[in-house]
């Protein structure tokens, strides 16, 4: 009995300690909870069947229009919206609007099994559907890359699942007319667009098994 005694406290003190390193992982990285008001209403689901992360950029101009875009609600049935699970400012710092273990509308066809994260940026805005307005001018920040890499990095190591790091322009590829000229058919979702340094990210990436 002594034997089992020490066997489960040795237990449980393993599975505490797993849970701390986890909380110092996020505050080393200074995650920022600022869950949107309708989180409780996204459906739920067990974080072991994510196996995707989404890269997406919010092309707009601030985090704050950002915000004000995601708490729209979109659809009236579950009272929700469309919006990521985090979203990176230009400094660097990471907010959570979506707890993982909520389903967030961020990518057409692949939200059930994945996390959505976006990074604040201008892209095409505000003219997006413009044939002439295709390709985005602002660079990404170095503190917003760092950021970008050591979140994929941390929810690849954390959900066992996860084994594919796709472009939001990687898995949404309609085209659609273009609002200066129907007659010109462009992208709708280009992001996160050229300007980010997808090698980088995925050189990172390959090296985490």
């Amino acid at each position: 009995m002594r034997i089992l005694y020490w066997f489960v406290v040795i237990i449980i003190l393993t599975a505490g300690s797993a849970i701390n390193s986890q909380e110092n992982k996020e505050e080393n990285m200074k995650i920022i909870n600022d869950l949107l008001p309708y989180n409780d209403n996204l459906e739920k689901r067990n974080v072991q069947d994510i196996d995707m992360i989404v890269l997406h950029c919010t092309e707009v101009p601030t985090l704050k229009e950002a915000r004000q875009y995601g708490e729209r609600i979109r659809y009236k049935g579950s009272k929700t919206g469309n919006s990521g699970h985090y979203y990176i400012n230009r400094d660097g710092q990471i907010y959570r609007y979506v707890e993982d273990d909520r389903i967030a509308h961020h990518v057409r066809e692949y939200n059930q099994h994945s996390i959505g994260i976006e990074i604040v940026n201008t892209g095409r805005y505000p003219d997006w559907l413009l044939s002439t307005n295709q390709i985005p001018t602002e660079e990404y920040t170095r503190e917003q890359i760092k950021s970008v890499i050591e979140l994929c990095l941390y929810l690849r190591k954390r959900y066992i699942g996860i084994s594919k790091l796709k472009r939001h322009s990687d898995l949404d590829l309609e085209k659609i007319e273009a609002d200066d000229n129907p007659d010109i058919l462009i992208r709708r979702k280009i992001d996160p667009g050229p300007l980010f340094p997808w090698k980088e990210l995925l050189s990172k990436w390959e090296k985490i098994k």
